[in-house]
């Protein structure tokens, strides 16, 4: 019977390995920082029966007088989500907030031309605020940057904050809300470098070029407002070249501020 013999140093490391004794140490006392609430948020969005038939259904004996699914919003009750995030998601790239606004027999009914079927809009910005309110969680609403504009954008805005003689203020209070939403979080697009679907900052310079109007018009609309900027990952482009754009340092600035 042959023997097994291990070489010197190997025999030495495994024995320096069992013999070495690890410990951690864990300071439950200390404290790094601090951790936002909104890392547990949850988003809606016009997906299958996220929203409609989901979250709200206007025609089901379990809804509420709003819509509301009853069963629903006590599962999401129990979720406790921070923040709710609308309308999307890659959604939002064809969406139009004033499709969601007033009397819903009036309101535009739209091809979803990202996930397929047809938006009524029945759950639109009102709809919204009422069940983050309902749920107790900071609203979060995203702006159309793919096939919205700067304007449209500030409009939203104000029609949800604005408080003074307006015309958009005064049409939210038209649709029987006296009193401004004051959103305060608001998103600038979502997987805007997202090339399969409605995606057209695949260039990240060209992103913050037209963000930057965005903001600024918003800003001006209501300084108090907190403004997130949503890039891209690189998984939902499906490509590695999508990723590097967003991912690696610039040279230069994109774009010049004063």
């Amino acid at each position: 019977m042959k023997k097994l013999l291990l070489p010197p140093v190997f025999a030495l490391l495994c024995l320096s390995s069992h013999a070495q004794e690890n410990r951690i140490t864990i300071d439950a006392g200390a404290s790094l920082g601090e951790i936002s609430p909104y890392v547990y948020g949850q988003f809606v969005e016009y997906m299958g029966r996220c929203i409609d038939g989901g979250i709200f259904d206007e025609d089901s004996p379990l809804s509420d007088s709003r819509g509301f699914r009853r069963d629903v919003l006590e599962k999401v009750k129990e979720l406790s989500p921070t923040m709710l995030r609308f309308p999307g998601g890659t959604a939002v790239k064809t969406f139009h907030w004033e499709d969601g606004v007033g009397p819903k027999e009036e309101r535009k009914a739209r091809k979803n031309l990202i996930w397929g079927g047809i938006n009524d809009f029945h759950f639109g910005t009102c709809e919204f605020i009422e069940y983050c309110r309902e749920i107790g969680a900071e609203p979060c609403l995203v702006v159309n940057l793919s096939t919205g504009s700067p304007e449209e954008a500030a409009n939203w805005v104000e029609y949800c904050n604005g408080t003074e003689n307006t015309y958009y203020a005064n049409l939210r209070r038209s649709h029987g809300y006296p009193e401004p939403f004051g959103v305060k979080y608001w998103a600038l697009g979502n997987e805007e470098g997202a090339e399969p679907d409605a995606g057209r900052h695949q260039d990240p310079r060209k992103y913050v070029e037209d963000v930057w109007h965005f903001i600024k018009l918003m800003k001006l609309t209501d300084p108090s407002i907190k403004l997130i900027a949503n890039g891209e990952g690189g998984a939902c482009a499906g490509t590695k070249r999508f990723w590097t754009a967003w991912a690696e340092p610039w040279t230069t600035s994109p774009t010049t501020t004063t």
